[in-house]
């Protein structure tokens, strides 16, 4: 009887990878130690800002899928690293213009401490995305502060697929294309339940599965990106990390653009108008959990010599969100309880 047990025990994990249905987290990274060509679509481009962008760039991810180079001096105090979308990446800008590493390197002049800056975004990435990297990459690194950027992709997403777990690159699973002779398959890692922070609300009941047709139905959007901001910010806790919140700027013509590319059944003033909602809501969940906010959306949204085109920031506008960021955090740092409130 053992023996048989065995015996079938094979034949169906024989099935299940035959059946192609293991499965892999996408966790949004550039891949580990490679260097990457990435050409810019000047068509793209705000006119009188296309002065600031090259045509291409070459640009290097390090062991962990951060983006190089980071600001990183020996002895480190502390490190900030930055999470979020191509924004954060900024990797249509020369290296030395990435917000992520100006933060670090203006930190360093500014403080007592010796600071190291690591950019964590890459382009595309939502909410989850960014979960995904923080529980599964970034957690056993223990930065000590962690810097959130997202709201534009999770924006799309949510009003496109109805869910985080959409359809095409918005899946956040899918099934390994599995060959028994090919060991080049890298950096996937099991499935976790990170659902479950998710949970049931009664004041949606019956709209998981329903899409979101007219403005008025936005409750679900709200409920889950509010959702996913507390899933960051509960784990950044759980594990003694300071989060900090930034709201994310944007060019008006991104509703326009969004309308022009896809079938969305909104109108280009509905979708700004989600978009600072989710600003709000950003905002609530900070004061909530008492979590620092950095308010950049204000000073730089609606701005077009900031931006490189509907959504990315060029290098002034780098500039400008690396000041942002800096004044604040520099004011936090010399608070002693900054650093100590997990």
């Amino acid at each position: 009887l053992f023996i048989t047990e065995i015996y079938f025990k094979y034949k169906n994990d024989q099935k299940l990878i035959d059946a192609k249905t293991q499965r892999y987290v996408v966790l949004g990274e550039g891949i580990p130690n490679a260097n990457f060509f990435s050409r810019i679509d000047q068509s793209q481009s705000i006119d009188f800002v296309k002065s600031d962008i090259e045509d291409s760039t070459n640009y290097y991810a390090d062991k962990n899928g951060f983006i190089l180079p980071a600001f990183e001096q020996k002895k480190t105090d502390f490190a900030i690293l930055f999470l979020g979308d191509g924004t954060t990446a900024n990797l249509h800008l020369d290296s030395k213009y990435r917000f992520p590493y100006l933060v670090g390197e203006t930190l360093a002049k500014r403080t007592n401490y010796k600071i190291s800056s690591y950019n964590a975004g890459y382009p595309g990435n939502d909410l989850i995305h960014s979960i995904n990297r923080l529980v599964s990459v970034i957690v056993p690194l223990r930065p000590k502060v962690i810097v959130l950027m997202h709201s534009i992709n999770d924006l799309y997403n949510l009003t496109s697929n109805q869910s985080y777990w959409g359809i095409g690159t918005s899946k956040k699973v899918n099934n390994f294309k599995f060959d028994r002779e090919d060991n080049s398959i890298l950096n996937f890692i099991s499935l976790t339940k990170l659902r479950r922070s998710f949970n049931s609300n009664s004041e949606i009941p019956k709209k998981i599965n329903e899409p979101i047709d007219v403005i008025m139905d936005t409750t679900l959007l709200y409920y889950n990106y509010r959702n996913a901001l507390a899933t960051f910010v509960n784990v950044c806790h759980d594990w003694h990390i300071t989060p900090i919140l930034e709201t994310q700027p944007h060019h008006d013509e991104m509703a326009e653009r969004f309308l022009n590319n896809n079938s969305l059944q909104f109108s280009k003033e509905e979708l700004i108008m989600i978009h600072d909602r989710m600003n709000i809501i950003l905002k609530q969940v900070a004061f909530k959990y008492r979590v620092k906010i950095i308010d950049v959306d204000q000073y730089v949204s609606n701005q077009p010599h900031l931006f490189y085109d509907y959504i990315l920031i060029n290098k002034k506008g780098s500039q400008k969100i690396a000041k942002i960021t800096s004044d604040s955090i520099a004011n936090w740092i010399s608070d002693s309880s900054f650093l100590q409130l997990n």
